[in-house]
């Protein structure tokens, strides 16, 4: 299941929109799953769309597994279980059991319920508790995989679109999804952060914000670090 967004994370998102000028949608504390979806239908088409879809979604709440029938906020159902076929998780498994034994041991309800009860309460801590370490190892290894890639394309000019900026550098994803950085001291000294929306030189006259298309040049990978870096073209 997913919750609701945290007001922190709202407010966060918040922020962002007024940043990036976008006044024309009204947030409220307590956000709705259609009106992130309306915020991605209306700037679908422009160049704002992968930092938002990527700002909404850190917004979310990661999902858990629950013992009891809970509310799924983005697919908007108050009760919502699923398994995949073929098996991939022990969730899956469990899901899969249960609906067996129920259909097959036309087992009292009461009866079931006392049965499962505890065990899936258990199973679920454990398995939300293992599924974050999973997510973790999983972009571990594909960080690992597109540096490893990028290695044959260190000096090769390639357009990106600036994902992500912070106070020590600019974060420039490319359309295969590989995603580079390229740190602050690289840049003229002139440039200063502004409000984790743009880098601003007034003495060169040249902004780097947020969704603005790029090119750069692979500078340097580290694949055991699963680190790439860029450099601009200007």
């Amino acid at each position: 299941m997913h919750k609701p967004p945290k007001t922190e994370k709202v407010s966060s998102l918040k922020k962002l929109l007024k940043n990036l000028n976008i006044a024309d949608i009204n947030i409220k504390n307590k956000v709705s799953s259609k009106m992130l979806s309306n915020i991605l239908n209306k700037y679908k088409n422009t160049e704002l769309f992968y930092v938002l879809n990527v700002s909404i979604l850190r917004s979310m709440e990661k999902a858990e597994y629950k013992s009891k029938p809970t509310q799924h906020f983005g697919l908007v159902l108050k009760n919502y279980t699923h398994f995949t076929s073929p098996i991939r998780r022990y969730s899956d498994l469990i899901v899969h059991r249960i609906l067996t034994d129920y259909m097959f041991n036309k087992t009292n309800y009461k009866k079931f319920e006392k049965i499962y009860e505890k065990q899936t309460k258990k199973v679920a801590k454990q398995t939300s508790k293992l599924e974050k370490k999973t997510i973790l190892i999983e972009r571990s290894c594909l960080n690992f995989f597109k540096a490893e890639y990028m290695q044959s394309k260190i000096g090769k000019t390639l357009k990106g679109e600036v994902s992500s900026i912070t106070d020590r550098g600019v974060f420039v994803i490319l359309k295969n999804t590989v995603e580079g950085f390229i740190a602050l001291n690289e840049l003229d000294k002139s440039f200063k952060f502004v409000e984790n929306i743009k880098l601003y030189s007034e003495k060169l006259n040249k902004t780097y914000k947020l969704g603005q298309n790029v090119k750069v040049v692979c500078s340097e990978v580290n694949i055991s670090l699963g680190k790439i870096y860029f450099k601009f073209v200007d």
